[in-house]
């Protein structure tokens, strides 16, 4: 896969003697099951119904996003599925996830007052590599316009990337490796910092009624 423009310069900062790098990314939980291989199309397999909430890994490395301006593709600390597949929260209500073909995504929670679904297509809603079904969003760590003109002038500002890549464990669960990356210039020394967290859900007593 090409690098993007974040890991291109995040590769040149860390190549800057005089940065500061710090990285906290633990592997894969050793005690959790190996993830599956099977595929629809260029995508991941992960057709499922899971139970709403999930739980976190003990070693998480990512500094997340909690209050509610967040913009899209950061990760604001939720174990909640249907928000970080980008959607409303599901109230508490198992996730159906389908796969009608490999480049469609429909998400819905089994709640009484919602059964119909969220329908996410690649290319516009979500992305896929040889290893997830992922969303990500990269944005100015200034926000404004203004302030990153601000920024320049003084030599201090920098891009921030998080990205929630999805796939299926051989045991039925869904896990989510979520990423943060940012590179930061501070009066033109560099920065950069990069996360990982993981986050999985384990299939719903539904799943077992589903046809």
């Amino acid at each position: 896969m090409r690098p993007s423009p974040l890991q291109l310069l995040e590769g040149l900062a860390i190549g800057l003697l005089a940065g500061c790098v710090v990285a906290t990314n633990p592997n894969y939980p050793a005690e959790w099951a190996t993830l599956d291989t099977r595929r629809l199309g260029h995508c991941p397999a992960i057709e499922g119904i899971y139970v709403s909430t999930g739980s976190m890994a003990l070693e998480t490395g990512v500094e997340c996003s909690t209050h509610s301006t967040a913009k899209k593709g950061d990760w604001q600390c939720s174990l909640d599925l249907a928000t970080n597949l980008g959607m409303a929260g599901s109230g508490g209500a198992p996730v159906r996830l389908r796969q009608p073909d490999g480049e469609t995504l429909e998400v819905t929670p089994l709640s009484e007052n919602a059964t119909i679904p969220t329908v996410l297509k690649e290319g516009k809603d979500f992305r896929c590599d040889a290893d997830s079904l992922y969303f990500s969003g990269t944005e100015n760590v200034f926000g404004s316009k203004f302030m990153s003109a601000v920024g320049l002038v003084v030599l201090t500002g920098g891009v921030a990337n998080h990205t929630r890549a999805f796939a299926r464990a051989e045991n039925g669960e869904l896990v989510m490796t979520v990423r943060g990356r940012m590179l930061f210039f501070y009066v033109g020394f560099p920065i950069a910092t990069s996360g990982t967290s993981y986050v999985r859900w384990v299939p719903s007593p539904l799943a077992g009624q589903a046809k």
